[in-house]
C-alpha cells in the first residue's frame, strides 16, 4: 500500500475507536517513512489523549519528533507545550506554547494554557516570596542569622 492509503486506514481505525489498530498501523508509516512529520504528531496527540503517565511521555518522545521531522506547526507546538505540562516540564512548556502562538496568534487553547502557567508561575512566586521573608523574620526574633 503506498503511504497515503496507510494513513488513510490509521485514521479509519482512530476515527472508529479503535486505538490499537490505529496506533499499529501509524507505526508501520513511520517505520516506513519516518520523515513524515505530521504522522508522528498525530502519534503524540493520541498518546497525550490517554491522560497516562506513560501516555504522556510517549507523546513529547513523537512530538519532539514530529517537530525535529519538520512539522513545526501551531498544533505541533501546542499538543507538545500539553505534553510538557504533563509530564511536570514547564519551562519547555512555555517555550513550546509561546512557539504555537507566534505561529498562530489566534489559538485560544494555547493562549488559555500558556495563561493558567504563567498565574500558576506568579502564585508559585509569591507563595516562596512570603515564605523567604517569614523564615527571614522569625530568624531574626530567634537571633538566628546566619553570615
Amino acid at each position: 500500500l503506498e503511504m497515503n492509503d496507510q494513513i488513510a486506514a490509521a485514521d479509519i481505525f482512530y476515527l472508529n475507536g479503535m486505538d490499537d489498530l490505529a496506533g499499529n498501523q501509524f507505526f508501520k508509516v513511520v517505520r516506513k517513512w519516518p520523515q513524515q512529520g505530521k504522522v508522528w504528531m498525530i502519534m503524540g496527540q493520541m498518546a497525550l489523549s490517554y491522560a497516562t503517565e506513560r501516555g504522556n511521555w510517549n507523546a513529547v518522545g513523537f512530538l519532539e519528533r514530529a517537530i525535529a521531522e519538520g512539522h513545526k506547526t501551531a498544533e505541533a507546538y501546542s499538543l507538545l507545550g500539553e505534553a510538557y505540562v504533563q509530564t511536570n516540564q514547564l519551562d519547555k512548556a512555555r517555550e513550546a506554547l509561546r512557539k504555537s502562538l507566534k505561529i498562530n496568534p489566534y489559538r485560544q487553547d494555547t493562549r488559555e494554557l500558556l495563561e493558567k502557567l504563567n498565574m500558576e508561575y506568579i502564585k508559585m512566586m509569591w507563595y516562596n516570596t512570603i515564605y523567604y521573608y517569614k523564615v527571614v523574620n522569625i530568624n531574626k526574633i530567634y537571633g538566628r542569622n546566619k553570615k
